[in-house]
């Protein structure tokens, strides 16, 4: 798997004003932006937008392969907007406790960046107390044609065929990542097709697909798994984006802790 490396991080400000345009954030902070993501040094560098005061602290970064797509720039642009307005009312109920630190990371990380595609991972962190942050993760796949986010399921012509197929490989994978967790769970499991990003290969195509199991079973961590695109996924994909895949030749495997991605 890639290293770590800490990225080169730009400050990023929303635009403000203008009908259309997201609501403007406070002036970027680039203290605030020190967000580790799993890059190729290759890579350009990624976008964030931050802020903070004295006890809180908001960040939202995402790679510059997605800003320069100007409507996949926007669209980040009006979560970080969204992103920012849910934090302030985390900020308001967190107000009778001045002295806890506040805070919210939210990283896009770069899956794919294949014709026709680009897929981002999504994980997002939250503090306002108590023994443990909050997490949230997820996946976006953006459309180049269409110029709009495309769900997941919807890149299929038979949803409920690729989640069979997709569950046969993945459910064993999750019931050993179970077992060496010390966790007893029924066998078997349900992917419903959400939250799947998209793992480019060599060839310039997506060959992989990966998804966090967040606080799976009770268990306070998470599991992050990644499956390969098989010859019956191909064929099952629509037409219009079958292109942008070919077939993995790695077996399904569990990456290791889910907070960072590491199946990306």
């Amino acid at each position: 798997m890639p290293a770590y490396w800490r990225a080169a991080i730009v400050p990023l400000a929303l635009a403000s004003g203008g009908a259309g345009k997201p609501p403007a954030l406070p002036a970027a902070d680039a203290s605030v932006c020190r967000i580790f993501l799993k890059h190729d040094p290759a890579q350009s560098a990624t976008k964030c937008i931050g802020a903070r005061s004295a006890n809180w602290r908001f960040a939202f970064a995402y790679p510059s392969e997605a800003a320069r797509i100007p409507e996949l720039d926007a669209f980040l642009r009006s979560r970080a907007a969204d992103a920012r307005e849910e934090f302030e009312e985390t900020l308001d109920d967190a107000a009778e406790h001045p002295e806890i630190e506040v805070w919210q990371e939210t990283t896009y990380g770069l899956g794919a960046d294949v014709p026709g595609l680009i897929g981002l991972s999504y994980a997002m962190a939250e503090y306002a107390g108590g023994a443990h942050p909050y997490h949230e993760s997820d996946s976006l796949i953006w459309d180049r044609e269409s110029e709009r986010p495309v769900a997941f399921a919807d890149l299929f012509e038979d949803g409920a065929a690729a989640g069979e197929e997709i569950d046969r490989l993945l459910c064993p994978v999750l019931d050993e990542a179970r077992r060496r967790n010390g966790i007893r769970a029924p066998k078997g499991c349900r992917s419903k097709l959400t939250g799947f990003a998209l793992v480019e290969g060599a060839g310039d195509r997506v060959n992989a697909l990966a998804v966090m199991y967040d606080y799976l079973d009770g268990y306070v961590g998470s599991y992050s798994i990644r499956v390969p695109v098989t010859s019956r996924l191909l064929a099952l994909i629509r037409e219009r984006w079958r292109a942008s895949f070919e077939v993995g030749t790695t077996a399904a495997v569990a990456c290791g802790s889910a907070d960072h991605w590491d199946c990306i």
